[in-house]
């Protein structure tokens, strides 16, 4: 189980890494977009669009990351004083019974969303926009996957934390021996 919660963990951080990426270019092109606009008097939708979709992105990318880094908005009035093993529970119980159904929820809905676009051929509303604006609405599926596969390595690593076989890290790379 360790050699498939570090192979999970490597996509999370590969992905996380592409999204710092994407973040930066999001950046740039939207500094890009308002200097031409203001500065040159030039606007390019497809170049507006674009920062949009890098955003996006980065965001879905991003999500198994900072879930796996733990880099979420959460209340610790009781978790952080817990025993390792009441943390565990607690965050056993919280990927089966919260993140578990919203994520098959979120991969139904997405999947009917992105198969409607691609009948349709969606493309941007705006003549010189993006094309394929389903590739921008499936990547809500590729969001669901990769939170699925860090959830999966969240149960792996919390059920072995309730049999003491893990350190204290939450982000440890594996179980231990």
């Amino acid at each position: 189980m360790g050699a498939l919660i570090r192979a999970i963990d490597f996509v999370a951080r590969a992905m996380g890494a592409l999204a710092k990426i994407l973040a930066l270019v999001s950046v740039l092109v939207c500094f890009a977009t308002l200097y031409m606009r203001y500065a040159l008097d030039m606007t390019y939708i497809w170049l507006n669009e674009s920062y949009i979709w890098a955003n996006a992105l980065a965001i879905v990318l991003g999500s198994a990351y900072a879930y796996r880094e733990e880099a979420l908005v959460r209340v610790d009035v009781f978790y952080e004083r817990m025993s390792t093993r009441g943390r565990a529970m607690v965050d056993l119980a919280g990927v089966l019974v919260f993140l578990g159904p919203f994520l098959f929820a979120i991969g139904y809905y997405s999947l009917l969303f992105a198969i409607l676009s691609y009948r349709m051929g969606e493309a941007s509303p705006h003549p010189s926009g993006m094309p394929a604006l389903y590739l921008l609405k499936g990547s809500i599926l590729l969001l669901a996957f990769l939170i699925v596969l860090q959830a999966v390595a969240s149960l792996i690593r919390n059920a072995a934390r309730l049999r003491d076989e893990v350190e204290d890290d939450s982000r440890n790379d594996g179980v231990a021996p």
